[in-house]
């Protein structure tokens, strides 16, 4: 069994240091076997913002894995957003925007889908290219079959129910169709600071699956995370998402902070 603590959003230079340093005691109470941090973990991509954003996962008792986000690129230095626009996020958080990780239960593949300029007036919104989703593909159809496969980007592929016109990651249909084919069974992301899940299947039945790729217990899913600690809440509090993967199977927790403790959100 695998254990994943799916956090979101942390917004260093906008956070509540309550709810940081209580996050941190949550998660070490009932260690994980990874943490994943899809995206955000800065506000205005400063260096004091990455360096207090990697000395608290540092705090945290396994290590993690985290893609960047929109606002993991500056705004405010221009030359430094078009020619090197990843550079802090290497410097403070890990020279890699699209890790991978495998052992021998799960199989985890970043995508980053933050853009330093997109041709469309807000550069906030998200986009994956045909180069990324062949890349996927690939990496996807060629882990072995048992593992339980895990894609992580910070924006939102598929809407909530409730908002159906969400801007979702230009191309996202495309996306999703591929992923599904190509046998992942969990997409993590974040962005909205809304926490939400939704499931995905569209492979008929009579679709045959490339070799190697491993057969799903039920259809993707897509699992969104709240802000964990930022004090930009959209009508959700703060919260994580607490994955457990075991034999293939999925269960998630979402835990919530209530203004004065973590605890088990209901349903």
């Amino acid at each position: 069994m695998r254990k994943i603590a799916h956090l979101s959003d942390l917004h260093f230079g906008r956070t509540d240091p309550d709810v940081v340093a209580s996050l941190a005691e949550d998660i070490c109470a009932n260690p994980p076997n990874l943490v994943v941090v899809s995206g955000d973990l800065t506000m205005r991509a400063r260096r004091s913002e990455f360096i207090e954003a990697k000395a608290f996962l540092d705090r945290l008792p396994a290590p993690f894995f985290a893609v960047p986000g929109n606002h993991d690129i500056t705004f405010y230095r221009p030359i430094e957003r078009f020619v090197y626009p990843y550079r802090r996020w290497q410097t403070y958080i890990s020279p890699l925007l699209e890790p991978t990780w495998q052992d021998d239960e799960i199989a985890l593949l970043g995508l980053n889908t933050a853009r330093p300029i997109r041709l469309h007036w807000n550069w906030s919104h998200g986009s994956i290219s045909h180069h990324q989703m062949a890349r996927v593909r690939s990496d996807l159809e060629g882990l072995p079959s048992n593992l339980f496969r895990i894609l992580v980007a910070h924006h939102p592929f598929m809407a909530p129910r409730e908002n159906d016109d969400t801007h979702l990651v230009a191309r996202s249909a495309l996306a999703l169709e591929t992923f599904s084919r190509s046998g992942a069974n969990l997409i993590l992301s974040g962005h909205l600071h809304v926490g939400y899940r939704r499931p995905f299947e569209d492979q008929p039945e009579s679709d045959r699956q490339p070799a190697g790729v491993a057969e799903r217990v039920g259809p993707m899913m897509i699992l969104h995370a709240s802000t964990a600690t930022s004090t930009r809440l959209r009508g959700s509090r703060n919260a994580y998402n607490l994955l457990s993967i075991d034999r293939g199977v999925l269960s998630v927790t979402v835990r919530e902070w209530d203004g004065a403790k973590w605890s088990d959100a209901i349903a």
